[in-house]
């Protein structure tokens, strides 16, 4: 009866050990120590430890598995585990663990990273960082990288269709680290933005076609990014100014009264100074509007068209022509009573 009794308390060690054999995982070693053993409070007692042992498994192997998985502690893990007991390795397997709960958000950061265009050149320099302070400062710097990719692709994009600052971009870009690429895109981006009205001026002058040919010209060629600018600044003048300079020159031609001198002129000059010269012989015209009516009214009397054409040929300068329109217009007056006279000498036959 004492036996059965005791038999009866020793029921809970009984499914332990029935546990452990069902398991597997740590039978062999039970098997090892129970033989070693003689008193039988020394095997309930290896019993119990092992049946304890065996319940943490479940948390240490997947603690483990993910710890291997993720690749974070992992250098680590292994060479703190070397030459250590079962429990000893489930404590440094727990402490490991413990400490990659607190980096979630670096394993957050590197999940994120693989859906990315930069995975692939992170995970090759991940496998080759020897210790996990180095693997954060990876994963900063990529993140980081990743951040600023997209708003350096916009900068390119704009610094590219601006044109002049494209070339020197790329020449500052040799060389350079990732982040420090995105810092020169970031400037030149900057500089084109800050250079928008040259561009609303470029669009101007391509709308008036006869001058975006040589506008084009001077863009794409070598020189320096304030001389394009220059060049841009002149052709917008220049376009600004093209249809009064036109206006101008065919009214001066016109008028006749300046069109050889100002013909002559608009050849020796540089394409920048033609609107000058148009508005200074309007100028000029406009001005000598009193002689070239004067010589109007001579052409249209006909009789002195000769003599003011010939006195107009042998003028030098412009004073001299002036000189030779108001003295024929002046002549008018004096032929008017001289005709007069003349008719009535003719009609008195005396003389």
């Amino acid at each position: 009866l004492m036996y059965f009794v005791i038999s009866v308390f020793e029921i809970p060690y009984l499914i332990m050990y029935i546990f452990v054999i069902i398991t597997v995982w740590r039978a062999s070693e039970m098997f090892k120590e129970l033989a070693q053993l003689e008193e039988v409070e020394d095997k309930k007692y290896l019993i119990r430890g092992i049946s304890f042992a065996l319940c943490v498994d479940i948390p240490y192997i997947t603690c483990y598995a993910l710890l291997v998985i993720t690749r974070w502690y992992r250098s680590e893990l292994y060479e703190d585990m070397k030459n250590l007991t079962s429990l000893e390795k489930q404590r440094v397997v727990f402490w490991y663990f413990g400490k990659l709960v607190l980096d979630f958000p670096y394993l957050l950061l590197i999940l994120l990273l693989s859906a990315t265009w930069r995975n692939v050149p992170f995970y090759k320099e991940f496998k080759s960082c020897p210790d996990n302070i180095r693997k954060k400062k990876l994963v900063k710097l990529y993140i980081k990288k990743v951040l600023l990719d997209i708003p350096a692709v916009i900068g390119y994009v704009i610094v590219r269709c601006g044109v002049w600052n494209f070339n020197e971009m790329k020449h500052e870009m040799q060389g350079k680290n990732d982040l420090d690429k995105h810092y020169t895109i970031f400037k030149h981006s900057l500089l084109t933005l800050m250079n928008t009205h040259y561009y609303l001026m470029i669009i101007f002058v391509s709308l008036s076609v006869f001058r975006c040919l040589n506008l084009w010209k001077s863009l794409r060629s070598d020189i320096e990014t304030e001389l394009k600018k220059k060049e841009v600044f002149e052709q917008f003048l220049c376009v600004l100014f093209d249809i009064p300079a036109i206006l101008s020159s065919i009214v001066v031609v016109l008028l006749v009264w300046h069109a050889k001198q100002f013909i002559s002129d608009i050849k020796k000059r540089r394409k920048s100074e033609m609107h000058f010269v148009c508005f200074h012989y309007l100028l000029k015209s406009i001005i000598d509007i009193p002689y070239i009516l004067c010589s109007l009214v001579v052409i249209l009397t006909l009789w002195r068209t000769k003599s003011l054409w010939n006195d107009l040929k042998k003028s030098s300068n412009d004073s001299e022509k002036k000189i030779a329109a108001l003295s024929n217009f002046l002549i008018l007056f004096l032929d008017v009573p001289a005709l007069i006279f003349g008719g009535l000498v003719l009609l008195s036959i005396w003389k």
